[in-house]
């Protein structure tokens, strides 16, 4: 069977590839992928999932520290980035399941998933309906704790962390919400609220990676501990002077604490 071949430098993009009906954008450093084909990986994959109304785009920096180290997957969820548009929008078990439908399309069977703010939600809800299919899970900033589960609080802190992101991001996510538009980006947001994660953590079996920096204002300390607290086999790494986004401001510093988790090191 071929063994993929993986870039160890920037990720390929346009790559398009077909899941329950969706056209499913992603980026990769495996040049080869064949859909439906078993791959022989070397390392489990490591799959990147974006968080509230936003592409995998801003996930490109860490996605680019982890090319030397496993094959590398950053999807668009349908209604973000470059992927098919569904309308109603895709609640949280939607989007858990195209997860899954764009791994099976690939080959994949088990993967390494990595997730940031709402990513880490639907890897949570992944890790619940296809446990299967999760080798290892880094939660990065995971929402969405009880006393924020409020439109205004949530809003509240989403603007305060807004002013210690970089410009830049905040550019990008800008184009990114307007792009998604006001309803989709509504829907989601209120779905992101409606979600319990306390009572589905208990019964993640992978082994979980916490990820929480000292800057970020979405995400309380407190929080970072309990979803730790929570699992059966969870490990809590702070990053000193590192706001919501690790993936974007601290890519470095963040494949630091992957890396060596994975046992990729």
């Amino acid at each position: 069977m071929l063994a993929p071949q993986l870039r160890k430098e920037a990720l390929c993009s346009g790559r398009f590839i077909k899941a329950a009906g969706f056209q499913i954008h992603f980026c990769t450093n495996v040049c080869f992928v064949e859909p439906k084909l078993r791959q022989e990986w070397l390392s489990p994959p490591i799959v990147l999932v974006h968080g509230l109304n936003i592409s995998g785009r801003y996930l490109l920096p860490l996605a680019n520290q982890l090319t030397p180290f496993a094959p590398v997957f950053v999807p668009d969820l349908p209604g973000f980035g470059l992927s098919s548009k569904c309308w109603p929008p895709l609640n949280l078990t939607g989007l858990t399941v195209i997860l899954h439908e764009f791994i099976t399309a690939l080959g994949i069977t088990k993967a390494d998933f990595v997730g940031n703010s709402f990513g880490c939600q639907i890897i949570v809800q992944l890790a619940i309906c296809f446990p299967e299919t999760v080798n290892c899970a880094v939660l990065q900033s995971p929402t969405m704790e009880p006393c924020a589960r409020n439109p205004i609080v949530a809003g509240f802190r989403w603007l305060q962390n807004s002013m210690r992101e970089p410009s830049s991001l905040g550019r990008l996510t800008l184009r990114e919400n307007m792009a998604a538009g006001p309803l989709r980006a509504t829907y989601t947001f209120l779905e992101a609220l409606r979600d319990r994660p306390e009572e589905k953590l208990p019964k993640i079996t992978a082994p979980t990676l916490v990820v929480w920096g000292d800057r970020d204002v979405i995400v309380s300390r407190n929080w970072a501990e309990r979803v730790t607290q929570l699992l059966k086999h969870g490990t809590l790494k702070i990053l000193p002077e590192v706001t919501h986004t690790a993936n974007f401001v601290a890519p470095h510093q963040l494949r630091d604490a992957i890396v060596p988790f994975l046992g990729l090191d």
